[in-house]
């Protein structure tokens, strides 16, 4: 299958990049994982943090304007959670794609040993 035979996962994985693009250079120690949920009216972008601070807080905003310029042609509305923790596992689902996962918490989350 191309992704010209299914414009919504070619639309998806463009949102994907926008995100991933948004997070270069931004991530720091204190984030553990970010997931990207997509649904018809908007994007959620949910970011697992070890815990909340102001700088953070500053990361977060920052990313999410760059999302937020790069979705310019996009009729979503940009939305965002902040968890403090670990996601829970198995997260990855057709409406929800991990975009970040700290190396460090790869095996609790995927629940892979390796």
């Amino acid at each position: 299958m191309h992704l010209d035979d299914n414009p919504e996962l070619a639309r998806e994985n463009k949102l994907v990049l926008y995100v991933v693009q948004a997070l270069l250079g931004m991530i720091t120690a204190n984030f553990i994982a970010v997931s990207v949920r997509f649904g018809s009216e908007r994007l959620l972008v949910n970011f697992w943090l070890r815990e909340h601070s102001a700088e953070a807080d500053d990361d977060i905003e920052e990313i999410l304007a760059d999302i937020d310029s790069y979705m310019e042609n996009e009729p979503l509305r940009l939305e965002s959670e902040v968890h403090i923790g670990r996601p829970p596992a198995g997260l990855a689902t057709r409406t929800e794609r991990m975009v970040y996962l700290a190396k460090e918490d790869y095996s609790a989350v995927s629940g892979n040993s390796e």
